[in-house]
């Protein structure tokens, strides 16, 4: 699962790449029917740090993107629910809510 030492910086490593060189997102541009210029940047860096890293939640993604948690959980739901990503629970040991993790849907990578 996710670390505290995160080293992945999407924004900053695809500043100049196009879109529709990544699979996965040229994936998820087609099926949201939209145009590559479009693509709200939260969600390519969701797809992108999905795609590399695995399912991960909420709180883990925040601490990535460094953007607000509702931002990010707006993006998720968009993709949810055109069926590109996924939402699943994992129970704790403990009391208390189970974890609820995000991976991208099957056939996206």
């Amino acid at each position: 699962m996710a670390t505290d030492s995160y080293k992945y910086k999407p924004m900053e490593e695809l500043s100049n790449v196009d879109a529709f060189e990544i699979p996965s997102l040229k994936h998820v541009i087609s099926a949201l029917k939209i145009e590559k210029e479009q693509l709200h940047p939260v969600m390519r860096d969701l797809v992108l740090i999905l795609e590399r890293q695995g399912p991960l939640t909420r709180d883990d993604l925040v601490k990535i993107i460094g953007k607000p948690r509702t931002t990010i959980y707006e993006q998720l739901m968009d993709l949810i629910t055109h069926d590109l990503a996924k939402k699943y629970s994992h129970p704790t040991n403990s009391r208390g809510r189970p974890l609820v993790f995000f991976k991208l849907a099957e056939g996206i990578r």
